[in-house]
């Protein structure tokens, strides 16, 4: 469940990287900032998620 969950704020982040992106080629600073800092933000989640400490102590990472 969690790698579904870190897989999709992944691919949201790529999405909203590409869109910003294209943005910026259009001269939209603005709205090119706002979805930079949504990229982060999912790309932190998805980090997160992976390397969080299991709560039931199991010392498996949650790459596998």
């Amino acid at each position: 469940m969690d790698s579904k969950e870190a897989y999709s704020y992944f691919e949201t982040a790529q999405d909203q990287l590409k869109d910003a992106e294209l943005v910026l080629k259009e001269g939209r600073f603005t709205l090119c900032a706002f979805l930079s800092a949504l990229c982060a933000e999912n790309a932190t989640s998805a980090l997160l998620i992976k390397w969080a400490p299991n709560p039931a102590g199991n010392t498996e990472t949650r790459w596998s």
